[in-house]
C-alpha cells in the first residue's frame, strides 16, 4: 500500500492548506517539461502521477479519512506480525531454556546417586549446600537481568521519542524556510510545549522581586526609585490600578 503523506514529504497531521501548498511546490519541481532531458522527463511523468494520486486522496475529506483506516490497518498487521515473530523467538528460546534445565537437572542427580555410594552423610549434604546456592544465583542473576532489559527499554523509548520530537522541529523548520524562499507564506501553530517554560520563567521573576522586596538594602533602594523617578512611579502605578480593577 502507497504511502501518500510519504508522497508528499508531509506529515499526518498536515493540514489541507499545507498539503495544497506542498503539491503546488512539488508540481512545479517534478513538471515534465522543466526537465533537461528525456530520462529526467521520464521520471518527472510516473513522480507527477503519484503525486497527482496522492493529492487527490488526502485533499478530500472522506477519501482521506478511508485512506486513513486502511494505512492504520496495515499498520497494525505489520506489528502484529512482527510481535508474533518476537513471541516465537521467546518462546523457542523459552523451550530451549526448559530442555537443557531439565537435562541438568537429570545429570545432576546421576551425579548425586553415584556419588552417595563414594562420600558420607556430611559430603551428601554439602553437595546439596552448593547446588541450592547454584540455583539461588542463577535466579537473582536472571531477576537483575530482567531489571536491566526493563531499563534499556524505557531508556530506549524515551530516547526514540526526543529523536523523533527533534527530526519533526527540524524537518518543519527546514520545510519553511524552503516555503518561504519560493514565496509562499508559512503560518506555524502555536507550540505549547513552551508554555511549562514560559510559567517557570514568570514565577522566578515573581521569587526574585519578592526576595529583593522584603530584603531592607535593597527594598530602601526600591522605595527611593519609585519616589525619584516619575517614569518608573507611573508604571507601577498602571500595574497597580491594573490589578486592583
Amino acid at each position: 500500500m502507497k504511502n501518500y503523506y510519504e508522497i508528499l514529504e508531509v506529515s499526518e497531521n498536515a493540514s489541507k492548506d499545507v498539503i495544497e501548498k506542498v503539491y503546488k511546490v512539488l508540481a512545479k519541481k517534478y513538471h515534465p517539461d522543466l526537465q533537461q532531458s528525456a530520462q529526467d522527463k521520464i521520471i518527472a511523468e510516473e513522480k507527477m502521477k503519484e503525486i497527482n494520486e496522492a493529492y487527490s486522496i488526502l485533499s478530500d475529506d472522506e477519501k482521506r479519512a478511508k485512506y486513513n483506516q486502511k494505512l492504520e490497518a496495515e499498520r497494525r498487521i505489520l506489528e502484529n506480525k512482527k510481535n508474533s515473530s518476537v513471541n516465537n523467538s521467546v518462546n523457542n528460546y523459552s523451550g530451549n531454556y526448559s530442555n537443557n534445565y531439565s537435562s541438568n537437572k537429570s545429570n545432576n542427580s546421576n551425579y548425586s546417586n553415584n556419588s552417595s555410594n563414594m562420600y558420607n552423610n556430611v559430603n551428601k549434604n554439602t553437595n546439596v549446600n552448593q547446588n541450592n546456592s547454584n540455583v539461588q544465583n542463577n535466579i537473582e542473576t536472571n531477576s537483575l537481568n530482567e531489571k536491566m532489559n526493563k531499563n534499556l527499554k524505557k531508556k530506549q523509548k524515551k530516547l526514540e521519542k526526543e529523536i523523533k520530537r527533534k527530526m519533526e522541529d527540524a524537518y518543519l523548520r527546514a520545510y519553511g524556510d524552503y516555503l518561504r524562499k519560493n514565496g509562499y507564506n508559512v503560518k506555524y501553530r502555536f507550540n505549547y510545549r513552551g508554555i511549562p517554560i514560559l510559567i517557570g520563567v514568570i514565577l522566578l521573576l515573581i521569587l526574585v522581586g519578592w526576595l529583593l522586596w522584603i530584603i531592607p538594602i535593597t527594598h530602601n533602594y526600591l522605595v527611593n526609585m519609585y519616589n525619584e523617578n516619575i517614569i518608573i512611579k507611573k508604571l507601577v502605578d498602571i500595574i497597580i490600578n491594573i490589578f486592583k480593577r
